[in-house]
Formats: C-alpha cells, structure tokens, sequence
C-alpha cells in the first residue's frame, strides 16, 4: 500500500443471507460513487459481516466493506452521520474471505 493510499469504511451494508460478497462490494461501490469518493483504484474488502437475526424470518447479513484506493482528500462532511468511517493508516485490516 503505498502513502497516498488510504482505507475507507463503508458502513451498514444490509443484504440477504443468500447474497454473494460480490453484492456487498457492488451495494459499497455505489455508495462511494454517489458520494463522489470512488477511486479509479479500489480495491474492495470485507471489513466486519454480521448476522442480523432480531426479526425471524428475516434474517440478514449486515457488512462493513474496507476500500483502500488513493482518495485524495476527504471533505469531513462527507464522514458524518455514520455511512463512512476513515481507518487510521496504522490499523491493520483483518485477515477476510472476500477481496474484489
């Protein structure tokens, strides 16, 4: 990774238990691109996936998706209200099934 990369969270990604990762990185692509945040160079990984079960019959994954790419700078507005979450440079991703 180098300097001018840098790693975004992207949060609360509610999908289907039966729903591929492929789904999770296209729901967090999708956000970054109606953000304007959307790197040319991302790169797409699981962060955190959670299981949902509150409701049965309606039991769902709830994921967190890391995107690293060169994001330049991010205006601080963009980062509240809990959709996007900026990683320190020096937290380390877990260890994921799933990269895109």
């Amino acid at each position: 990774m180098s300097s001018s990369t840098r790693i975004l969270i992207v949060n609360h990604i509610v999908l289907p238990v039966d729903a591929s990762l492929q789904e999770a990185f296209s729901v967090a692509a999708q956000r970054l691109k109606a953000a304007r945040l959307l790197p040319a160079d991302a790169v797409f990984r699981v962060y955190r996936r959670a299981i949902d079960a509150r409701r049965k019959g309606a039991v769902r994954f709830v994921y967190s998706v890391a995107v690293s790419g060169s994001f330049g700078r991010i205006p601080s507005e963009r980062l509240t209200g809990g959709a996007f979450s900026l990683l320190p440079p020096e937290e380390p991703i877990p260890p994921s099934g799933g990269e895109r």
